[in-house]
């Protein structure tokens, strides 16, 4: 899926997080929010301020093992724009985000990480929070 024009809903703002809005800013992503316990959109009115969403990436622990019936949102059909999900999450393989969007038959990918940089030609580090254009 190509980013550029699509409205991006980003949950967790920590280093990932942060690093993949710069990077959706890059790639022309039209809009970048991003969803936090505590901040303007949080998971309780996140379906009323980004109804709108085309690509939802999780950046968060929630849904990883042991935690694996945590989910940021459960109910992706509440977005109808929704196109694409990736999730960070490593263990378990499918985590109950990606579930639901495959059920809707919504585009799941894995490790977008590595399918976004390698789509863009950019080597990154979540550790140090930046990345470097290879051709630099």
């Amino acid at each position: 899926i190509d980013i550029k024009g699509k409205n991006v809903l980003i949950l967790g703002k920590g280093g990932a997080g942060n690093a993949l809005g710069c990077l959706m800013s890059d790639m022309g992503a039209s809009s970048v929010n991003y969803v936090t316990r505590k901040g303007d959109i949080d998971y309780s009115n996140v379906y009323d301020k980004c109804p709108n969403a085309d690509v939802i990436i999780n950046a968060t622990p929630y849904g990883m093992y042991p935690m694996l019936s945590e989910s940021p949102i459960l109910d992706v059909n509440k977005f109808d724009n929704l196109a694409l999900v990736f999730d960070l999450i490593y263990n378990p393989f499918r985590t109950s985000l990606l579930l639901e969007a495959k059920k809707r038959k919504i585009k799941i990918q894995k490790y977008c990480l590595l399918y976004l940089f390698h789509k863009r030609n950019v080597l990154y580090s979540v550790n140090y929070n930046y990345y470097i254009n290879k051709s630099s």
